[in-house]
């Protein structure tokens, strides 16, 4: 069964970095992978900043599998295994 929780737009951030490392990507590879700037990959991962919100759920989406609602005001783990970080 899933785990059921809400995560912060820190943690997000958080899984964010995790998952684009566990890709084997560098931002620039990935801001390919998802037709954005690598500065819009830098900022997901490192600016707690909520305009790139979706680009952090699309990526542990993708490369974690974990399912993500949200925010309101925090993110709901839907699907998926969220470690503490």
């Amino acid at each position: 069964m899933s785990e059921r929780r809400l995560i912060t737009r820190e943690h997000l951030m958080e899984l964010t970095r995790k998952a684009r490392k566990q890709s084997g990507l560098d931002q620039v590879e990935m801001s390919d992978e998802f037709d954005v700037s690598q500065g819009a990959i830098s900022k997901a991962e490192t600016d707690p900043e909520g305009s790139v919100d979706e680009l952090r759920k699309k990526i542990v989406e993708r490369y974690l599998g974990i399912r993500l609602e949200g925010p309101t005001p925090c993110f709901k783990v839907v699907e998926g295994e969220v470690e503490n970080l």
